[in-house]
């Protein structure tokens, strides 16, 4: 029975001792860092990858910028859905796990409203 509670004790511990989540240095500058996310859609423009002929251009954009933010505001995930990392796991030959635990990394800026 001992044995079993140590084995359950190490594959517990396996995920963080083989993925830990990082941290980012503290900013070293004299303001606050802040970033808001958009996504964006150009309704005149056809989108040309897809065989829906009714999709538009489609875009994600995040700014950064030293701002102001509101007190207690979340910070930032530097990735905010790792799922749609797991076509560039496949790529570099990796297992969709691997990136899947980047959501959550967190960034030192604060979300804008």
């Amino acid at each position: 029975m001992v044995v079993l509670g140590v084995l359950a004790l190490v594959v517990a511990a396996a995920p963080p001792a083989l993925l830990p989540v990082f941290q980012f240095p503290r900013p070293t500058g004299p303001y606050p860092i802040g970033t808001l996310t958009d996504h964006w859609i150009d309704s005149t423009r056809p989108e040309v990858f897809t065989a829906d002929p009714s999709d538009r251009r489609e875009l994600m954009v995040q700014l950064w910028d030293p701002a102001r933010y509101q007190r207690g505001a979340p910070r930032a995930p530097y990735v905010e859905r790792p799922e749609t990392l797991a076509p560039l796991a496949r790529l570099l030959g990796l297992s969709g796990f691997t990136l899947s635990h980047l959501d959550q990394v967190r960034t030192r800026a604060r979300i804008l409203c």
